[in-house]
């Protein structure tokens, strides 16, 4: 008869209706908003002690062809002429100056432009000395180097380094719907990311007028040397509407507009910050604060339940 006393149900740990849910949130309310708070404060304070980076944007275009077709028109006029120039449309041409915005080449002319590479990397420019120098250690750099070894010696930034950091930190939105193309660079330094994106595409423009207007120079002599020693009409027809192309081409190299690429917009910068994403991470700490103390009230009533359970079974 003793023992009848404590024929007990089991309180279940995975006994849960949506009345004890309830009533475990509204006696632990102290404790969910504890955490809320909580994750809301390290919000904030991470949002006061990063660096607000700003987005800026340049908008480019392909060049508009005054002749559209002719690349392949011309290409069937090298083939009757039996001459091969390995000529390129507009389109490739744009798409080489898109290529060539995170090219080597690029990079090392970017690289000879120390206001820019300065800025880049200003962690290791001395102003008062005016040198490059290997930039503090810092905590984080010191556990790095103990868990995965040391890492290659430093070295000042070079074309490599300034390649790795547009690989990185530039990016080249093509739209499917627009001739637009979007670069954009996403830095603290407004002014610098305006430079820098500009830079890339002067130069990346420049390099390409220069293969052209190589090119060109190469094909007029020999289409000039093929025509004087050319006697059938036909392929002397073709050979000279080769060679006007060519002589265009080598004109529009020559010039100073812009080659393969137009600027549609010039760089311009948001005037807010775009990261960190404020609303973004205060929703998410307000998110993950209610996470967190949820799992922490039934982190609670399972250790009671335990509790509960080893004073039934005495």
């Amino acid at each position: 008869m003793n023992e009848a006393k404590f024929v007990h149900p089991n309180p279940s740990s995975t006994d849960w209706s949506f009345r004890k849910i309830a009533a475990m949130l509204s006696a632990g309310w102290h404790i969910l908003l504890a955490f809320v708070i909580g994750m809301l404060l390290l919000a904030i304070l991470y949002l006061a002690l990063s660096t607000p980076k700003y987005t800026t944007i340049l908008k480019v275009v392909p060049i508009a062809s005054q002749n559209p077709g002719v690349s392949g028109r011309l290409g069937g006029l090298a083939s009757l002429a039996g001459v091969s120039l390995g000529l390129s449309g507009q389109d490739s041409d744009f798409g080489l100056f898109l290529d060539g915005l995170k090219s080597r080449e690029t990079a090392a002319a970017v690289a000879g432009e120390h206001e820019i590479v300065s800025r880049m990397f200003p962690a290791e420019w001395n102003q008062t000395t005016k040198s490059w120098l290997p930039p503090p250690e810092t905590i984080l750099s010191r556990l790095k180097r103990s868990l995965l070894g040391p890492n290659e010696s430093w070295r000042a930034p070079d074309a490599s380094r300034v390649q790795e950091f547009i690989t990185t930190n530039v990016k080249v939105v093509v739209s499917q719907d627009s001739s637009i193309v979007l670069v954009s660079m996403e830095n603290a330094d407004p002014e610098f990311a305006r430079n820098l994106i500009s830079r890339l595409a002067y130069h990346s423009d420049r390099l390409n007028r220069e293969r052209a207007l190589v090119r060109a120079a190469d094909h007029v002599r020999f289409l000039e040397t093929e025509l004087a020693r050319e006697t059938l009409a036909v392929q002397r027809d073709s050979l000279t509407e080769l060679l006007t192309q060519q002589l265009r081409t080598r004109m529009m190299a020559s010039s100073n507009l812009p080659y393969s690429a137009d600027i549609f917009s010039a760089a311009s910068t948001v005037d807010r910050p775009t990261s960190p994403n404020r609303p973004l991470i205060l929703i998410g700490a307000l998110v993950f604060g209610h996470f967190l103390g949820i799992l922490a009230l039934f982190a609670r009533e399972e250790w009671r339940n335990e509790k509960q359970q080893e004073e039934f079974g005495k």
